[in-house]
């Protein structure tokens, strides 16, 4: 099965006075998850659980070094909200996807393109 793709949130503008609600989904534990984005990107991460949960972002190698470097199951505690700001060279692949994985339904994900 393909991955599900997460709904960004519209970054405010430069003057706003009520910001953005940011758009959260619970993760496709079974299939994962991606943003189809060429923009750099801010992910945040809920573990709304009682529970500890991981997650996971692939990385791809950079066109200038090679660099690789998952994101590889960082831990989140229960209520634990944490972000990842990623540039698209060096974490796209070759769809021009951010791959996003979580461990457990309780763990909501939403992004902003920046």
């Amino acid at each position: 099965m393909p991955t599900t793709e997460l709904t960004g949130t519209t970054k405010p503008g430069n003057y706003s006075t009520t910001g953005a609600e940011m758009t959260m989904t619970a993760a496709d534990v079974a299939n994962g998850n991606h943003i189809d984005s060429s923009q750099n990107v801010l992910i945040v991460a809920h573990n709304t659980g009682g529970s500890a949960y991981t997650v996971t972002i692939t990385s791809s190698a950079d066109s200038v070094t090679g660099r690789t470097g998952d994101v590889s199951g960082q831990s989140l505690a229960a209520d634990e909200i944490r972000t990842f700001f990623l540039v698209s060279d060096g974490w796209t692949d070759s769809n021009g996807q951010y791959l996003i994985n979580a461990n457990n339904a309780a763990v909501e994900l939403g992004w902003i393109a920046l």
